[in-house]
This record gives structure tokens, C-alpha cells and sequence, in this order.
């Protein structure tokens, strides 16, 4: 049987899971170490070596140094000119195009996946295996957490080299990651990522000469992870999308406005979705008459639908930090980089621009992007409220303790 998440978290800690327990899921982290894109130029780099083969000493080095199982097969998940990061999480090298230079093992005529699922270190959550990462972009939690376990902080940056899909970034590597310099030159300069993104590659172009992280995954095909059970109230994102005038959308109840458009539009798709505390759904809006944190009344968790959990309460819901994104919808499905209609702040107060109180497409509205952590879940900027592009996000908001899943009273 497997161990349980919190027990995992324990033992990584203390360096005593065996290499040889084949159905744990694979460990990743991120360096406590960092520098710049010039790799050998880090302390904690192997001696005369450069590029990729720095990068991945580093992160055999931090992962010894936690006493971490398995020490020796981390690499850094980075890509060059001739390398990219699907090959290497299998500990090889390549391209994926390529077969990871012919080296993946095939059968019948079809090469064999293995690399994932990955847990962070501190027990938790990272990713799913390695098609589903970088086809679906199923990240389950932020990469926040070093080799000790400690969290990072959210503006934290981290080299990689890799474009959305997983492919090299043959423009932004630093040179191969040997050049650390300033300068105008394209190729002096690296993608990297922000630790609190729910995405594990470039989302920016910076000079080789910041310093950042290293993502570092354990190679090698691992167990399934055991996702939490769902426990109590439920935050999803509507896969359905429309305008800043909720009571255009299709799913909302003919005759309801404004917010309340938007809670009948929240409860149409979690009951065709079959989810639990149907009902109950109320979006995560306001405007000119409540805010958003005020209309919630429970002081409860919220998870996804995948059992991550969101938020212990409403305080970690609006300190302007949550642990993980809102990125999963209704449907199970994992959406990324998504617009959504909020009209709130990150403490979950009312924003001026609602989009005339949601029954406008005149104007403008405050929106929030699914895949961020810190504040701009909720608050990233306004935009025209014609836009018919936006999402929703829905929360139950019920007393689990006193009421049944089908919404009955607890006798």
C-alpha cells in the first residue's frame, strides 16, 4: 500500500525512501541554489563542466546535500540546441522528434513513455507523467518548494529553455547556458519561468546575467500519485466562457442579472457536471452593492475537483497568496492561462470596473488569470467588458458539518 502523502513528506525530508520502491511517484525541486545562465560559473557546479552537465551536477549536488533517495539521477529541466526536456527526464538526450537519439525503448513500433509523475518535496503534488505534462499541462501545484521542503517566493525566477509544448527554445539559452553577460545579442539571452506559475516553462525572455533557479526532476518512470479526496466545499473554473453581460451567457437563468446571473450560470454547470452541493455554487464576483469575500459566510476549505486544496479558508483566500491555481473547470479539464471576470481585489474586495455591475459589455471589468498563484488570480488588470472570451470562478458555499453532500440537513 502506499504511503500516505503526509508520511511521504516525511521520509523525503529525511532521505529514507529507497530508490528501489518502484511505485512511489518520481521527486522534483527547485535549487535553493541559483545564479546565472552561465552554469559553470555556480559554486555548486561539478568542476570543469559546463551547459547542460553544470546545471545537472547542481542539482545532484542540492539533492545530496537534502539526502535526498536517488541523488544522482536529477537533472535540470532545461533544454539547448541539441537537448530538450522530454529526453532528459528519462535521463537521456536528444530531441523528442528523434527518439531521444534512438535511444527510448520500443515496442511494436512505438517508443515507451516513461518519466513522472513527480511529487515536490514537501509530499505534495507536482505533476502528472510527462505526456500529460506537456500536452495537457497538468500541473497540479506551483514549484515552490526547494530540496529542504522550504517555500520560495512567488517572484522567484527558474532558467529553462523550453517553450510551452516542451520543445528547445533555440533562441534563448545563453549560448548553450555558458554566457552569464549582458548584451544585445539574441542568443545572450534565457527563458525562464516565475516559481508561482502553475508552468514549467519560459514564460519570459530575460538577460543571461539575472539570476535564477533550476528546476530539477528525478528521472525515470515513477507510481501514480494519490490525489486528495474531495472533503468538503469545491472551487472550479467554468468551462464555459462570455462577455461581461453574465445574463448573455447560454447557461445563465433567463430572467437573473449581474451577479446573480453569474451564480445561476455556476450552478447550471456544476449540476451538469453532477458535482457536489448542487445549488450552492456562488461566482467569485462583486460589485457596486457587496464584494466578493462578503459573500461567503462559511469559513471553510475549497478544493478543485482533482482535490488540490485552494485554500483552508477565507483567509488564505484573500491574503493575496494561495497555494495552488484555479485551474480546473467543471469538466475535470486543466485550463492554463485563462481570463476571467472577478471585479475583485486580491483581499477580495470590490473593484470600480464590473462591467456596470455585470450587465454591460460597455466598459470595462476587472479580471483575474487562472494560472497565477499570488495576486493576480483575482486581480491582473480591466479589460473591455465586449471581451467574450472570459471565464468564471465558482465556489459552493456551504457548511459541510451540518448538510449532506446532497444538500439535505445533517440530522
Amino acid at each position: 500500500m502506499s504511503l500516505s502523502r503526509r508520511l511521504i513528506a516525511v521520509l523525503l525530508l529525511l532521505g529514507t525512501i529507497s530508490s528501489l520502491v518502484a511505485d512511489e511517484p518520481r521527486i522534483a525541486f527547485v535549487t535553493s541554489a541559483k545564479g546565472t545562465g552561465d552554469f559553470s560559473s555556480w559554486p555548486e557546479a561539478g568542476a570543469a563542466l559546463t551547459g547542460l552537465e553544470a546545471a545537472d551536477s547542481i542539482c545532484q549536488a542540492q539533492a545530496a546535500d537534502a539526502e535526498l533517495a536517488n541523488s544522482g539521477a536529477f537533472y535540470a529541466w532545461l533544454s539547448d540546441s541539441n537537448n530538450e526536456v522530454f529526453c532528459r527526464a528519462h535521463g537521456l538526450s536528444g530531441k523528442q522528434a528523434q527518439n531521444c537519439n534512438g535511444s527510448l525503448t520500443v515496442i511494436d513500433n512505438q517508443p515507451v513513455i516513461e518519466a513522472g509523475p513527480w511529487l515536490r518535496t514537501d509530499g505534495l503534488p507536482a505533476a502528472a507523467e510527462i505526456l500529460e505534462l506537456l500536452g495537457n499541462n497538468k500541473v497540479y501545484m506551483p514549484m515552490l518548494i526547494d530540496q529542504y521542503g522550504a517555500e520560495l517566493q512567488w517572484f522567484e525566477s527558474i532558467w529553462s529553455g523550453t517553450k510551452i509544448g516542451g520543445q528547445a527554445d533555440g533562441m534563448y539559452q545563453c549560448s548553450d547556458w555558458t554566457s552569464g553577460e549582458d548584451g544585445p545579442a539574441i542568443q545572450n539571452q534565457g527563458s525562464n519561468f516565475v516559481a508561482s506559475f502553475n508552468i514549467w516553462h519560459g514564460s519570459s525572455i530575460g538577460s543571461c546575467s539575472r539570476i535564477s533557479h533550476l528546476l530539477c526532476v528525478e528521472t525515470g518512470a515513477g507510481g501514480a500519485i494519490e490525489l486528495p479526496e474531495l472533503a468538503g466545499n469545491i472551487i472550479f473554473l467554468t468551462e464555459a466562457y462570455g462577455n461581461g453581460d453574465l445574463a448573455s451567457w447560454p447557461d445563465a437563468t433567463p430572467g437573473t442579472t449581474g451577479i446573480a446571473a453569474g451564480d445561476s450560470i455556476c450552478n447550471k454547470l456544476a449540476a451538469d457536471a453532477g458535482l457536489p452541493w448542487q445549488g450552492s455554487y456562488e461566482a467569485w464576483l462583486s460589485d457596486s452593492n457587496i464584494a466578493a469575500a462578503d459573500r461567503f459566510k462559511h469559513d471553510v476549505s475549497w478544493q478543485r475537483l482533482d482535490g488540490i486544496e485552494v485554500a483552508a479558508n477565507l483567509a488564505e483566500l484573500t491574503d493575496g497568496v494561495i497555494p495552488a491555481s484555479v485551474l480546473v473547470t467543471d469538466q475535470g479539464k486543466y485550463r492554463m492561462h485563462q481570463q476571467v471576470w472577478t471585479g475583485t481585489g486580491p483581499d477580495g474586495s470590490a473593484d470600480a470596473k464590473n462591467c456596470s455591475d455585470w450587465v454591460s459589455t460597455e466598459g470595462t471589468g476587472l479580471y483575474g488569470v487562472s494560472v497565477f498563484t499570488y495576486e493576480r488570480w483575482t486581480d491582473f488588470t480591466s479589460g473591455s467588458c465586449g471581451n467574450a472570451g472570459l471565464r468564471l470562478y465558482c465556489l459552493s458555499n456551504v457548511d459541510p458539518y451540518s448538510v449532506f453532500e446532497n444538500g439535505f440537513e445533517d440530522p
